[in-house]
């Protein structure tokens, strides 16, 4: 259970509202985590024709994504992952 699901739970607990304000919680909830899912569904066919467009490049994609993991894994290793932060800001 997430901080986020902690809170809405908490909230329906102690509102004196009733069942209904908690249901009407609950049911914002599960609308807020669906809603990404439902939009990656709708949008699948398009995000993999343009995807194939890419397929000459991916073994190129994959050796620079090998090697910014290897990278940042480094870093962690070595404590000095609050580089990553201080580039990105």
């Amino acid at each position: 259970m997430g901080p986020v699901l902690g809170s809405v739970l908490a909230l329906a607990a102690s509102g004196g509202s009733g069942a209904w304000q908690g249901a009407g919680l609950m049911l914002i909830y599960t609308l807020g985590l669906a809603l990404p899912f439902l939009v990656l569904a709708l949008a699948s066919s398009y995000v993999l024709k343009h995807f194939r467009k890419l397929h000459p490049y991916l073994g190129i994609l994959k050796k620079v994504g090998g090697f910014l993991i290897i990278v940042m894994g480094i870093l962690v290793l070595l404590g000095n992952a609050s580089i990553l932060t201080t580039l990105f800001e």
